[in-house]
Parts: structure tokens; C-alpha cells; sequence
């Protein structure tokens, strides 16, 4: 989550003619962000070629942001993930004198990450990636109607404010569903696995003492017992 920003700053930075004080900051972020990424994808890679994603689990748990989301076969996914986190960056940041090549540019990204989604399926289960899926389509429609902005388009004003209008709906439906996502897999589920748990478990204990089975079983002890006696 930061670091598109972080990646966007130091490009964006470069672009301006701004004090070296700047230029250095941005450097040093940009260095240091490469560093950590870089050196914890190698660290993922190697280990997975090395032996099998499976044991990714146990020697590098601390690296689970970046794998953990995906199936094992497609735990490399995330360099997916991370090439079009820069590649939308660096259209953002260096693009910025051309909109309608910013624009296309961008659009090219959102539709070969979708093409990726839909071709190796990364998610753990389907409900992730159909949600997966839903967001790229997402991304890629609203940064393709951002092209009635650009100004050598140059649109009216009224068809403008209607696609701005679309891209916010778009957007806002996107943020609802998210929403309602994270608040089944944080909170709901585990209530509902909760009150199955507190149900399931009285049945089966009055099922077992209630089997003919364990019926048999007291019966033959207390009747040895009162045998003894």
C-alpha cells in the first residue's frame, strides 16, 4: 500500500528542476525501497527454486505480504503484482507532459495484468480470484474512460463531468465491495465459525452418549459390576 506512492515520489521528483537536496531524498528513498523489495523477491526465489514454495511457509514466514496470497505454484506472482506497481509509476511520473500517452500507456498495463489474472489464476481459492479479476476490470475501465480527459481529445465539458461521474461509481462500488470483503474474512466469519462450533459440538456430544454403542458399553460395565458384587 506505500509503496506507490514511495515509488511514484522519487520519479515524479526527478522530473522537476528542484533543488539537489530534493533530487537526493529521492534518491535515497528510491534506493532504499529497491534494496528492501529487491533483496526480499531474491530471497523468495531462491529459496522457492531451491527446494519447493511449500517451504516458504516455514523459512521465511516474516516474507509471507508477498507470497501469501497465492497458490503455491503461482507464489512468483507477485513480481507481477510489483512490475505493474512500476510500470504505472513511472508512466505517472515521466508521462505527465502527454496525457493521451499517459493514458494509453497506462490502460496497455491494467489490461495485460488482467490478461494475467484471468491466464494463471494466482488467487488460494475462487471467491479471490473472481474478486482479483473484478478489480482489475475495475482499474482497467476507469483508467480507459480517463482518456476524455486527456486535451487532445478535447471533449465538452458535459460528456466529461458524466464520465467522472462513472469512473466515481466505479470506484465507489469497488470500495464497497472491499469493504464488505474484509469485513466477512475479519469479523463475520469468525463469529460464524464461532456459533457453528458452539451448535456442532453439544449435538455431537449428545449424539455419542446417546449412541447405541455407548449405551452397550454402560450397560456391560455396570452389569460386570453389579456382578461383583
Amino acid at each position: 500500500m506505500c509503496a506507490f506512492p514511495l515509488i511514484v515520489f522519487p520519479f515524479y521528483q526527478w522530473t522537476q528542476d528542484d533543488s539537489w537536496l530534493a533530487s537526493l531524498v529521492a534518491a535515497i528513498v528510491f534506493v532504499a525501497l529497491l534494496a528492501g523489495v529487491g533483496y526480499a523477491s531474491f530471497l523468495v526465489l531462491r529459496l522457492a527454486r531451491r527446494n519447493t514454495p511449500l517451504v516458504l511457509y516455514e523459512e521465511l514466514p516474516s516474507l509471507v505480504p508477498l507470497y501469501g496470497q497465492y497458490r503455491h505454484p503461482r507464489y512468483y506472482f507477485f513480481l507481477v503484482s510489483l512490475a505493474a506497481l512500476v510500470l504505472r509509476s513511472i508512466f505517472i511520473a515521466f508521462a505527465k507532459n502527454n496525457s493521451t500517452a499517459q493514458v494509453i500507456l497506462m490502460t496497455i498495463t491494467e489490461f495485460f495484468y488482467f490478461l494475467a489474472l484471468c491466464v494463471l489464476r494466482p488467487g488460494k481459492t475462487k471467491p479471490a480470484n473472481a474478486l482479483a479479476i473484478y478489480l482489475a476490470i475495475t482499474r482497467l475501465v476507469c483508467t480507459g474512460l480517463l482518456i476524455a480527459f486527456a486535451e487532445a481529445i478535447n471533449l465538452s465539458a458535459i460528456p466529461r463531468v458524466v464520465i467522472g461521474i462513472i469512473t466515481a461509481v466505479l470506484y465507489s462500488i469497488a470500495v464497497v465491495v472491499m469493504f464488505f470483503n474484509a469485513l466477512w474474512h475479519f469479523v463475520l466469519s469468525r463469529v460464524w465459525d464461532f456459533i457453528r462450533q458452539s451448535t456442532f459440538l453439544p449435538r455431537r456430544a449428545r449424539t455419542m452418549f446417546a449412541s447405541p454403542s455407548r449405551e452397550k458399553w454402560r450397560s456391560g460395565t455396570f452389569g460386570a459390576l453389579e456382578s461383583d458384587r
